[in-house]
């Protein structure tokens, strides 16, 4: 059911934080996903908008070694609204199987990211992508277009 993640969470499994969406003050039901011999349980549903559903699908369809902007996310969707898209990638609470990671800004630097600045990094690193002082280096060699 699900692709085969085993390499991003190569990089997750050492990370020791906070997962992002288990704060106490969240009212929707969350999505939590648990590795266990390279399966994938999906415990809980996770309540989405049509515009986060619509933003996520998108994100599966970014190929591992390249990025995407928030603006091109926004004109896949026939939309001008990419700071929405931002805030859509900040709610993404299924972290491996959306991989928000992927999307930077559009002059190349990281932007924000649920686990830090410098896990988004980590993560594109190990995909790949250079990335040199918080910006993808020569951004439109690892652009992908919808």
């Amino acid at each position: 059911m699900y692709a085969d993640y085993t390499s991003t969470l190569a990089v997750f499994r050492d990370y020791s934080g906070p997962m992002p969406g288990l704060s106490a003050n969240i009212t929707l039901n969350t999505t939590i996903l648990w590795h266990r011999d390279n399966q994938f349980t999906q415990l809980m549903k996770h309540k989405q908008t049509l515009f986060q559903r619509q933003c996520y699908q998108l994100l599966e369809r970014i190929p591992e070694g390249k990025v995407t902007t928030y603006r091109e996310i926004a004109r896949a969707l026939g939309s001008k609204a990419w700071r929405a898209v931002g805030t859509a990638m900040a709610q993404n609470q299924r972290l491996v199987t959306v991989p928000c990671h992927r999307v930077v800004r559009s002059d190349g630097t990281l932007g924000q990211y649920a686990l830090g600045a410098d896990k988004k990094a980590q993560l594109l690193r190990h995909e790949g992508v250079i990335v040199d002082k918080g910006k993808v280096d020569n951004l439109e060699a690892y652009l992908h277009r919808f």
